[in-house]
């Protein structure tokens, strides 16, 4: 059985208006009040950002359900599927050991934020089991618990953004992959300055058909922008997805000319000698991941949140980015799984030449994998050459 990490954040963490009387379940609960079916017009809440943790859920199911449990026993009910706690949960002043509770997904609030996104919460409860004697199986003895906390199925709110009720339903089946969102292909963060026909700008202010300068091809419309944002608790969940910082001047003189933040899978270009005699290409892409061996290129932990910025030409293309060359996004089948349904219908849209089964795209560079890409970023460091060498 796998065991599933959420985000979470305890009742006690929670505060909002206009709250209600109680109404069997139907509502977000908060400070041992619960919202009804449908609470007051204007009804906010916050909770607190440095309270968010995790929450180690087992279950030998693809989905997080509402009363998973086996329907027409008498007396003790016996779970359908687990959905267990594998780390002691305190509810109240009791403290439940590992495996005691089975969690379900209470039910779902559906909230608009004031950064004009929507946010969908889940109210997780849970009730006390208790080994089967047989050894078969655990069962219900109670007591129920109500809501003991919340997470949030996709996107995390930002820190400090306001959050307003929109509607609230009972709790659906959520894929447990849609609860930490997944993101592994290329992107710039928020800020990164892109060479255009205007000089440099901020990729943020960047939109469909703005000409942007490329290595190969000059001035390149952009056919398609795309972003999202990582909040704190993907970042904590998933810290592979943490951007990386390129300090300036690490790559080569003066390259990037600012320190450049991208995402970890985020190529960028390598011309070097050590690189022509491994791959017998006189420039290369590696991922940005790649090259932690290098001094000066880290991962960012000092940032709590990152909003990723994908850009998309006819084709693969070299951009100039901080003054550093990297790649725009390539779509491959792996970059289009990651980047989401609504932008993969977007981008299918623009070319529907990626649906054909044998598409490739043809790469800007020679794309290098991760494993070569760690040896050349060793090579690099022991005998302390820049990945572009200054030119003669």
């Amino acid at each position: 059985m796998a065991v599933h990490t959420l985000g979470f954040i305890s009742l006690s963490d929670f505060s909002a208006t206009n709250n209600v009387a109680p109404n069997n379940k139907n509502g977000l609960t908060v400070g041992g009040t619960e919202w009804g079916g449908m609470p007051p017009a204007g009804t906010t809440i916050s909770f607190n950002y440095e309270a968010i943790g995790s929450l180690n859920v087992e279950s030998d199911y693809g989905y997080f359900t509402d009363d998973p449990w086996n329907p027409g026993w008498t007396g003790a009910e016996w779970p359908q599927h687990k959905q267990e706690n594998t780390d002691e949960i305190t509810i109240g002043n009791t403290t439940h050991a590992t495996g005691t509770l089975q969690l379900e997904n209470e039910y779902e609030v559906i909230l608009s934020g004031d950064d004009g996104n929507d946010y969908v919460l889940v109210a997780i409860s849970a009730v006390t089991v208790n080994p089967d004697p047989a050894g078969d199986w655990d069962y219900r003895t109670g007591p129920e618990h109500g809501v003991i906390g919340f997470t949030f199925q996709g996107p995390w709110p930002p820190e400090g953004t306001e959050l307003t009720f929109v509607q609230n339903v009972d709790g659906e089946q959520i894929d447990w992959d849609n609860f930490v969102p997944d993101d592994e292909i290329p992107c710039f963060a928020g800020g990164t300055l892109i060479l255009t026909d205007r000089g440099e700008v901020p990729i943020d202010d960047l939109r469909v058909g703005d000409l942007v300068m490329t290595r190969d091809n000059g001035l390149r419309p952009l056919r398609w922008i795309g972003s999202h944002r990582l909040g704190a608790p993907v970042l904590m969940l998933k810290p592979k997805l943490r951007p990386i910082r390129i300090r300036a001047g690490e790559l080569g003189e003066n390259i990037p000319a600012t320190d450049l933040v991208v995402s970890p899978q985020h190529r960028v270009l390598v011309r070097s000698s050590i690189a022509r005699r491994m791959f017998g290409a006189a420039e290369i892409l590696v991922a940005a991941k790649q090259l932690l061996q290098i001094d000066g290129i880290d991962v960012a932990e000092d940032l709590a949140e990152v909003e990723y910025f994908h850009m998309l030409f006819d084709r693969h293309e070299i951009v100039i980015s901080n003054g550093a060359q990297t790649e725009s996004l390539y779509t491959g089948h792996m970059a289009l799984q990651s980047v989401g349904k609504a932008a993969r219908e977007e981008i299918l849209a623009l070319f529907p030449e990626l649906l054909t089964a044998d598409y490739q795209p043809e790469p800007a560079r020679t794309l290098v994998s991760g494993r070569q890409g760690r040896r050349l970023a060793v090579r690099h460091a022991q005998n302390q050459k820049p990945l572009i060498p200054a030119a003669p």
